[in-house]
């Protein structure tokens, strides 16, 4: 490629880069431009809902182990009580040197009065015997030593080892569920283990104290032993999904719970939730409302510069095109063609067929130079007929020529004269413009006459029958 198609080429592509190019790709660079905006906006809604989470999920923490401490002293109370009633006993029989059932029944009712809703059995062992039985209310099933396996292995375990064993829930043979605490009998002198206290607490009414709490509390719990963290002894799995805080449990019953509050207000992941979803509603909204900017742009902006029947460039581009050529330098100054076309007989068309026909074949007209043109050429519709087609890299009047031949037969073959038996044709005038032309506008002039000259010589042959081209 010479120097001068090299220029021809560079203003080509400079004429089409401030509109055609732009115009073409910027409703697609909005939509690009739309989504990265919802991405921005969208990572730092993510950012700001962790964050949020952080700072949220510390006060939760700190919410949540302070309403632990206050669940867990309510509960201690009721637990403790274990305690209470072995220390009770113990001081009670060691107060005499002989302690009748009857005393012991006496003594161990009163004892255990205020906890009859959830204290079922006490069971008094000397060292490795069972020595009493005490039922703290007559609805309970009677006591049968075989259905408590593990408290008879308890005894042994306390006594040996004088040390308190916590158990439960425990699934006794006739179907009943209990908890065992089992405290060590010591004598105060010596200091000597001489047997057990046993208390079996009520299982369905433990629980319900413990889940009441929990509500009171804002808390949603689920508690395990601390032997077993698949089956949970009060609340649901689900709750683990919850990503709860996990506590030791009581000090008298070995167990290991999971809370996390109920609090909507206090819970770290419902905030980040929400931060989230306002972010991402921001985003979304964002990203349509510069689309929606950035369309109506487009569409006024290719309002003004294309036909809105044909889609061609108009007259108002024309003139972008003539201040791009003009702004070159005269040495510089690339060679353009310019084929101005016009329509015969159109007049005629619509005055006989009507305008609706009339834009039809403008329309297909303006297809069919489209489609034969090459990339960089630029196609205007100039007037109601009339049509203009700038050719870069064209040098000399002989090419121009040979592109309007090829221009001519091009169109010929590829417009649906069957559609249209009305249309005749086009005239199409040249003319060259180098950079000794005077101005663009004295150019046109030339290939606008030049087309009527064209006009008239189809018209003449016409008017034989020696049309130069046979239609379709």
């Amino acid at each position: 490629m010479n120097n001068k198609q090299q220029a021809n080429e560079k203003i080509s592509y400079q004429t089409r880069t401030t509109s055609n190019l732009h115009l073409k790709n910027s409703s697609a660079q909005s939509r690009l431009f739309s989504v990265a905006i919802f991405f921005i906006f969208l990572s730092f809604s993510i950012f700001l809902s962790i964050f949020v989470g952080s700072i949220y999920q510390k006060d939760e923490e700190i919410y949540v182990q302070n309403r632990y401490i206050f669940f867990l002293t309510e509960l201690e109370k009721y637990l403790s009580q274990s305690i209470d009633i072995a220390k009770g006993y113990e001081a009670f029989y060691l107060s005499s040197e002989y302690v009748s059932p009857n005393e012991s029944n006496e003594f161990l009712t009163n004892l255990s009065a205020p906890y009859k809703d959830y204290i079922d059995y006490i069971v008094i062992a000397k060292e490795y015997q069972i020595d009493y039985i005490f039922s703290n209310n007559s609805d309970n099933q009677p006591f049968v030593p075989e259905h408590f396996e593990t408290l008879i292995n308890n005894i042994t375990y306390v006594y040996d080892q004088s040390k308190a064993s916590y158990m439960g829930p425990y699934q006794l043979e006739t179907g009943a569920t209990v908890y065992i605490a089992s405290i060590p009998l010591t004598n105060m002198h010596t200091n000597l283990c001489f047997g057990s206290a046993h208390i079996i607490f009520n299982t369905e009414h433990l629980n319900e104290i413990i889940t009441s709490l929990a509500e009171k509390y804002n808390l949603e719990i689920v508690v395990y032993n601390a032997s077993d963290t698949i089956s949970p002894i009060i609340g649901s799995n689900l709750t683990m999904s919850k990503n709860p805080y996990v506590f030791e449990g009581s000090n008298t019953f070995s167990w290991k719970i999971y809370a996390t509050t109920t609090d909507p207000i206090r819970h770290t992941t419902l905030i980040q939730i929400l931060v989230f979803s306002i972010g991402l509603c921001v985003s979304v909204l964002s990203a349509i409302t510069y689309l929606v900017n950035k369309e109506s742009k487009y569409q006024l902006t290719y309002a003004t510069t294309h036909d809105p029947l044909t889609t061609l460039y108009n007259r108002r581009y024309l003139e972008t095109v003539q201040q791009t050529l003009l702004q070159n330098p005269l040495k510089n100054r690339p060679s353009y063609g310019l084929l101005h076309i016009d329509i015969d007989d159109f007049k005629i068309i619509n005055d006989t067929l009507g305008h609706q026909v009339g834009d039809q074949i403008l329309v297909e007209v303006s297809r069919v130079l489209k489609s034969i043109t090459r990339t960089h050429d630029l196609v205007f519709r100039i007037g109601g007929d009339e049509f203009l087609i700038v050719i870069p890299d064209i040098t000399t009047a002989l090419e121009l020529v040979e592109m309007r031949k090829r221009l001519e037969h091009d169109f010929e073959e590829n417009f649906q004269y069957q559609q249209f038996p009305s249309f005749s044709g086009l005239s199409m005038g040249i003319a060259l413009y180098t950079k000794d032309s005077k101005d663009f506008d004295s150019v046109m002039r030339m290939a606008d006459a030049d087309m009527y000259n064209v006009k008239r010589i189809r018209k003449a042959l016409r008017s034989h029958n020696m049309t130069p081209s046979t239609k379709k």
